[in-house]
């Protein structure tokens, strides 16, 4: 059984600030501060999960939104590193694995930091912007872009950044672009350091565009509910992607807000979250000795249910080249 928002709801209410009607919109808020402290409590496996995806060799690797990072990685089945961005000062060379000669001979990823406003950098020259929705419902709304110029100068600093409006494709159809009606930024985006989005109806897009040639080089994509967005990067420094690459990572996931009733949990141990509600109670009243009581019962009671999940063994691993008979027959 996978636990809901609404589950939760109906499990904590009478213990959210002391007692709250299950219609109260306190319990959405309160369910989120559990989860967000529990995640940043409890490093379990559960609270882990598998990501695949097929990428080109030399490019970012921008994580969504619902993972924090990557701990374990391989490329087309090859394990791999997950260097710090510090990596490449080291005094013997860019990482642990060398053969010598300056370069990297394992196969890695570098980790490029969090809070990153789009998927990808817009590149090494300024360009203006351009925002397109795929609901007409979203045309005109505006989100504000901030950044710096080609001289590394702030953009309208004391507005500051400047409001974009959002077009919406030709005829909703992703892909299909109909210049008359086109909102372009007025100024030139050498990087985009945040974005302020109104929640929309239809996912957004956001184009590093020159008007000139008519190109257009793919930012980011936005989801409805995202209004600040920020993601983590990291560059791919694999020798096996020479082409397109299989990556297979094990990730650890970030809080993602709870806002529908639908929305599954994950923190999936409602007596933790009902904990955590009646912690975060005695803490407004002042008792921080209760606080911490109750926040040591949730933490314990999420790992045990891990420990009781967990199908994780220890490896064994056999030395094939040994002595005639010294493995038993299977």
């Amino acid at each position: 059984m996978i636990y809901t928002l609404q589950d939760a709801i109906n499990f904590c209410a009478e213990h959210i600030d002391g007692g709250r009607s299950v219609d109260d919109t306190k319990c959405i808020e309160r369910i989120n501060e559990c989860e967000m402290i529990l995640l940043d409590e409890v490093k379990t496996l559960d609270l882990k999960r598998i990501m695949r995806v097929y990428v080109d060799a030399g490019k970012m690797l921008p994580m969504p939104e619902m993972v924090e990072s990557i701990e374990k990685v391989n490329f087309n089945g090859i394990p791999g590193s997950v260097h710090g961005m510090s990596y490449e000062f080291l005094d013997s060379g860019p990482g642990p694995e060398m053969d010598h000669t300056g370069r990297v001979t394992g196969e890695d990823l570098r980790d490029l930091g969090d809070n990153w406003p789009t998927f990808y950098p817009i590149g090494y020259e300024s360009q203006r912007i351009i925002a397109l929705s795929d609901d007409a419902a979203d045309l005109g709304l505006k989100m504000r872009i901030r950044g710096w110029d080609d001289f590394n100068m702030e953009i309208n600093p004391s507005t500051p950044g400047e409001m974009l409006r959002i077009s919406v494709w030709q005829n909703e159809t992703p892909g299909t672009i109909d210049n008359t009606s086109l909102y372009v930024s007025q100024n030139e985006f050498q990087e985009i350091t945040s974005i302020v989005k109104p929640v929309t109806t239809g996912y957004v897009s956001l184009y590093a565009f020159d008007p000139v040639n008519n190109t257009l080089g793919f930012l980011s994509r936005f989801a409805p509910h995202e209004t600040q967005p920020g993601y983590r990067r990291y560059e791919i420094l694999s020798k096996a992607c020479t082409g397109d690459c299989y990556i297979h990572a094990l990730v650890n996931l970030r809080h993602v807000p709870l806002r529908n009733s639908s929305d599954p949990l994950t923190i999936q141990n409602l007596m933790a979250l009902r904990f955590m509600c009646q912690g975060l109670h005695e803490q407004t009243q002042g008792n921080n000795r209760g606080y911490v009581a109750y926040l040591g019962m949730a933490t314990r009671s999420v790992m045990k249910q891990s420990d009781n999940k967990s199908t994780d063994a220890p490896i064994i691993d056999f030395d094939v080249d040994m002595a005639f008979d010294s493995i038993p027959e299977i």
